[in-house]
């Protein structure tokens, strides 16, 4: 291996650059029963060795309360919190070759978990979100948050 292609290898592993990851969510999202989901992996100038492709689902809470100071007026305070992170495997080890495409399919399901709906309130929400990923070494190629109502 030539030192560029090292030091590429180096970068993607650093970056989660070795493939562009996408997800689809093909079926409606839900609570109660597994909706499904496909993967799908463009792979760079080099081979990847992954140890699996995942779904990542999360459920996060978040508040917004106004404070009042009667010197300084008022002013909003965020907070959230991730009640709700689970990955799902969609499917295992194997090695991706250059310059080659993938594609996945696979189920998401949390419906045996205590989970809340997707709530959008004045002050208060409850939000829903996926992203898929490919466990490799260094930085896991990723594609980006996907939110999802899920009632």
């Amino acid at each position: 291996m030539s030192l560029l292609n090292k030091i590429k290898s180096v970068t993607n592993s650093i970056t989660g650059g070795s493939a562009k990851v996408a997800l689809e969510i093909t079926s409606l999202p839900s609570r109660t029963q597994p909706f499904s989901v496909r993967v799908s992996a463009m792979v760079a100038n080099q081979n990847l060795q992954i140890k699996r492709v995942y779904v990542r689902l999360k459920g996060e809470e978040s508040i917004i309360a106004r404070h009042v100071d009667r010197r300084y007026g008022y002013s909003d305070v965020n907070q959230s919190e991730i009640l709700y992170e689970q990955d799902f495997d969609i499917a295992g080890e194997q090695t991706l070759l250059a310059g080659h495409s993938y594609t996945w399919e696979g189920q998401v399901d949390a419906s045996d978990m205590e989970t809340r709906a997707t709530y959008l309130g004045r002050n208060a929400r409850h939000e829903w979100s996926v992203l898929a990923g490919l466990d490799a070494p260094g930085n896991d190629p990723d594609s980006d948050w996907v939110d999802i109502q899920m009632d």
